[in-house]
């Protein structure tokens, strides 16, 4: 532009002057403004040039397919490419769909087991986004520079993090990202084993301004794909671009054929078996064989002989100079440098020097020895990583864990930094092998009070039910302050960890009843202590040791109340918890007393202080479940009633009480059927449902709460004959309660009631096999529940009972009497001791008479059901929703006396059966019109075969012919109410 003035200012003075024509001055003009427009472009590319200089530095290509040499290990990393990738086209389309949003940011994980395929789908993704999308690696340590560097160029991107679980920039990236509000559109795919675990420990460490992009954040899980003819295909093909690749002649399609590993196995074993397949399989007869069937581990093991004969050739070229240490003591030198992930050459040296080996090898010779490790492996930021990432946990594992020696010279004395890598490796290796727990310990001793934290961390991202329980060991015998000690709890997320979490309570009641026992003034915290204590025992199922401490906890509370009553709201929350561990064991009477003093005191805080109305709500709701236990269903519902109406009001001022909300609902929905008003009782509990969908969006942990509402959720379909939708709703149910279960054995219970359930959703659509194998499976698990808590004697009952009807539906009579016998003997005794049961008693004594009929015991099974009818008339009276049941005792009481030769009497019962049906399809035609209808075409079918046509013609329809005396009708097998559900 300068040039372009300098001209027309030149060129004007010249034509005042009249020195120059006008045509001349015109060209002027012309050249000059073709070079100030060359001059802005060759700016303009410079500054694009530059900008896209900027952003490759923190942006690396996701492609290596054409990187240098590569061990055995190297050719199976996602980044080589070697083999295609085989299916994910439709989550290939979700990431798609992703991108395609018009949010200018936007967070995605892509999570799965180790091997499973993640980091390729990544990666594959990234490479076929169109343009001008750009996609790249994150480098390490460039979270701070990416954003302005991406935004820069305009264009818009895709930033791609693997192994996000180690990344200790990425809440800064987070932040960074969340204030991103125009264009161009930026997305972060994270890449980790455990996506939830990793949002949720993203979740503290984001400021509150940015930490809707965590919370709105999708997880996709990967998992094994394809079945036995794919994985057969696909092994076939891995061989042949192996082959390729490393230069050998393929073994033959013959050869390759068969069975191929396990039905659940990664797409990187299946890749491994082919790799070491082409590296065995020349000269060797059998070997194709051998390979397809061996363990996992072993195919590993194979395989790293090989990656050593890598490491041979490349230390014997002579710029390394590494002539003058041993093969083993190269080995160790890799080992050293991946467990204590050294940042730089020094600290390498350092490292190096752990190595017994190379106590007393120059800096010379150790530097030498850094840069050939560095050579074989890339590194994150400075820091080596053998990949895949399974392969290197593997080699860490087995080596750490065969060396005890080795391995605690190796990690001794790390320095913070230090620590926090090998925390992160080694536990990363324990999840996946459970060998590597005991050297973990060690670490986790050497790390102390001080560094403990760190090690809550890593272990909250790659928890297991074993690294849950080993850690627990370790809390509870290390010397851990109580201020560190609460930290620690604060820091393990609710509904994960449930053994450390118990184990930090444990430790903390005993500190504090030392404190106590020297100062009165630490005995709150000692009550509180306690309190938390019982809260953690009773998530483990261990109900007798919580409901102990909680008592211990109200006795410390009453003391504290009768000197100052500033600690009532104290004493109501134990004595709410108090309710719950004795409703636990079974105790309900207790339960209820416990809780309506608990709620007696929160109305009377909440009175004075708003505040405490969601803990009113709360236990409102809990001392609803309680009254219904005891059978007084109008309080129960009043009670859950107003919980619901306090939650409604709180969610409009806070949408956090959205969770307390979705399970009082769940629990309405409950009481509502149980008084058969079906319709609001399937609002209230889809209404539930859909909260805790949304809630477990945003925080997995509610997966508990989102089972036991899909659970009532196919009850209430089931009531409204929408049986499809509801075992949809049951089966989603046990698949998270099965899930659950893998991490905390106390959903067992859950799980069992879900499956119970399921047994009668199934049963429902006529699939008899798989609802009996539904409900057997629900009765082995509440016989072990039973016996160590005999409150699970109610459910166990109703499974049994359940599973009688399913054993008599496939010609099982002699067990299914034995399954109903047993169910009718455990109610008559909890009858005794609780009135409440005296429903499901009934069922039970009504489909005994009918296990009875079958075996041809006519006059017992008379009796049984007589007793049936009996409780029935009397349940009636009270709750209307028995109608229903009552009259399907009546018509089998009728089957009963027919057999008895008792007609008459038969004759007035079917009759006393149809006036009840009668009565409920006048109240809901859609819900019981059909049983109505029923009920009269069988009644004038009873009429007809003993020869009372006019008696038929009476009730509206025509006579049936007469035929053998074969269509006696048998008697019908009500299923058991769905099992009682409770939130605590």
């Amino acid at each position: 532009m300068s040039t372009l003035l300098g001209v027309m200012v030149g060129a004007l003075t010249n034509l005042a002057t009249a020195g120059w024509s006008w045509g001349l001055s015109v060209g002027l003009l012309a050249a000059a403004a073709c070079w100030t427009f060359w001059e802005v472009r060759l700016r303009g590319s410079e500054q694009r040039a530059a900008e896209v200089e900027a952003r490759d530095k923190v942006l690396a290509p996701l492609d290596r397919a054409g990187a240098g040499e590569a061990g055995a290990f190297g050719l199976l990393v996602a980044d080589r490419r070697v083999v295609p990738l085989q299916g994910r086209r439709a989550t290939m389309e979700l990431l798609q769909a992703w991108c395609d949003s018009e949010e200018p940011a936007g967070v995605l994980v892509v999570s799965g087991p180790a091997g499973v395929g993640k980091t390729r789908l990544g990666l594959e993704f990234g490479l076929q986004l169109p343009e001008p999308w750009v996609a790249g690696w994150l480098r390490p340590g460039q979270a701070a520079a990416a954003m302005s560097a991406v935004v820069d160029c305009g264009d818009p991107a895709l930033m791609v993090i693997d192994d996000a679980d180690t990344r200790a920039e990425l809440p800064r990236l987070l932040e960074v990202l969340a204030e991103h509000g125009g264009r161009p559109r930026v997305r972060l795919l994270l890449i980790a084993r455990d996506g939830d675990a990793l949002l949720a420990g993203l979740r503290p460490l984001v400021a509150d301004a940015s930490r809707w992009l965590v919370q709105g954040a999708n997880v996709v899980e990967v998992g094994a794909l394809g079945g036995a003819g794919d994985r057969e295909r696909w092994y076939a093909l891995a061989v042949g671009r192996f082959a390729r690749k490393v230069g050998v002649l393929a073994p033959s399609t013959a050869s390759l054929a068969g069975v191929v590993g396990a039905d659940d196995e990664t797409m990187l074993a299946l890749q491994a078996r082919a790799l070491l397949t082409v590296l065995t399989a020349p000269g060797q007869v059998g070997a194709v064989t051998a390979v397809r069937r061996l363990p996992v581990g072993q195919v590993i093991a194979e395989l790293f002989t090989h990656e050593q004969a890598w490491w041979e050739g490349s230390a014997a070229l002579e710029r390394w100079g590494m002539s003058g240490f041993a093969s083993e003591t190269r080995e160790r030198a890799i080992l050293v440098l991946a467990v204590r992930g050294t940042t730089d050459e020094e600290s390498a040296v350092r490292a190096l020097r752990r190595v017994p080996d190379l106590a007393d090898a120059t800096g010379s010779q150790l530097r030498s020895l850094a840069r050939w490790v560095a050579s074989l492996y890339p590194a994150v930021g400075s820091r080596i990583l053998m990949k895949p990432d399974l392969f290197g946990d593997w080699f860490i594992t087995d080596r750490l864990t065969s060396q005890p020696r080795l391995a605690a010279a190796l990690l001794s004395d790390l320095d913070a930094a230090e620590m926090e890598w090998a925390l992160a490796v080694l536990t990363r290796a324990a999840a996946v092998f459970p060998s590597m727990l005991p050297v973990l310990a060690q670490v986790w001793e050497a790390a102390g009070g001080s560094r403990i934290e760190a090690a809550v961390r890593t272990v909250v991202v790659h928890h297991t039910a074993r690294l849950d329980q080993q850690f627990a060991v370790f809390l509870a015998h290390a010397d851990i302050p109580v201020a560190t000690l609460e930290a620690v709890d604060a820091q393990l997320p609710e509904h994960q960890m449930p053994r450390s979490k118990a184990a930090v309570a444990q430790r903390l009641v005993a500190l504090y009843r030392g404190l106590a026992a020297d100062d009165p003034a630490h005995q709150p915290n000692f009550a509180s202590a306690l309190n938390n204590l019982g809260t953690r025992l009773w998530a483990l199922g261990e109900h007798g040791p919580a409901y102990e401490a909680t008592s211990e906890a109200v006795t410390l509370c009453r003391a504290l109340v009768a000197e100052s009553p500033a600690h009532q709201p104290t004493l109501a929350s134990v004595l709410n918890n108090l309710g719950i561990r004795l409703w636990a064991v079974g105790e309900h009477r207790p339960a209820y007393e416990a809780t309506s003093e608990a709620v007696t005191l929160y109305r009377a805080l909440a009175a004075d202080n708003p505040a405490y109305q969601p803990t009113l709500a709360s236990v409102l709701d809990n001392l609803g479940i309680f009254l219904w236990a005891l059978g007084e269903h109008r309080p129960a519902y009043e009670a859950t009633s107003e919980a619901v109406t306090l939650y409604r009001a709180l969610v409009v001022d806070s949408p956090a009480h959205q969770r307390n909300l979705a399970s009082v609902l769940d629990n309405l929905g409950t009481r509502l059927g149980e008084v058969g008003e079906h319709r609001p009782a399937y609002e209230a509990a889809s209404e539930a449902v859909v909260l805790y969908r949304a809630l477990v969006l945003d925080n997995p942990a509610h997966r508990s709460g989102l089972a036991s509402a899909l659970d009532g959720l196919g009850g209430c379909l089931g009531a409204l004959g929408e049986h499809r939708r509801a075992f949809e709703a049951a089966s989603e149910a046990v698949v998270l309660y099965r899930a659950l279960v893998a991490d905390n054995p106390a959903h067992q219970r859950n799980l069992a009631s879900a499956l119970n359930n399921l047994g009668t959703r199934l049963w429902a659509l006529g699939e008899h096999g798989p609802a009996y194998e539904a409900t057997s499976e629900a009765v082995v698990l509440y016989r072990a529940l039973v016996v160590d808590n005999p409150a699970h004697q109610p459910n166990f009952a109703s499974t049994l009972d359940n599973l009688g009807t399913r054993l008599g539906a496939v010609g099982e009579h002699g067990p299914a009497f034995e399954a109903a016998s047993e169910a009718v003997t455990l109610y008559r005794a909890l009858v005794v001791d609780n009135p409440a049961h005296q429903p499901n008693f009934a069922i039970a004594l009504n489909n005994l008479g009918t296990r009875l009929w079958a075996l041809g015991e006519h006059r017992p099974a008379f009796e049984a059901t007589s007793e049936a009818v009996v409780l029935y008339r009397a349940l009636v009276v009270d709750n209307a929703a028995h109608q229903p049941t009552l009259a399907s005792a009546l018509n089998n009481l009728g089957t009963h006396l027919c057999e008895l030769g008792e007609h008459e009497t038969e004759f007035r019962h079917r009759q006393e059966a149809v006036d009840l049906y009668r009565t409920m399809a006048e109240r809901d035609t859609d819900i019981y019109g059909a049983d109505y209808e029923r009920a009269v075409t069988n009644l004038q079918a009873v009429y007809v075969r003993h020869g009372k046509d006019n008696e038929a013609v009476r009730l509206g329809l025509l006579p049936q012919p007469r035929d053998s005396g074969d269509s006696k009708r048998r008697p019908e097998s009500p299923a058991t109410p769905d099992s009682p559900r409770m939130q605590d």
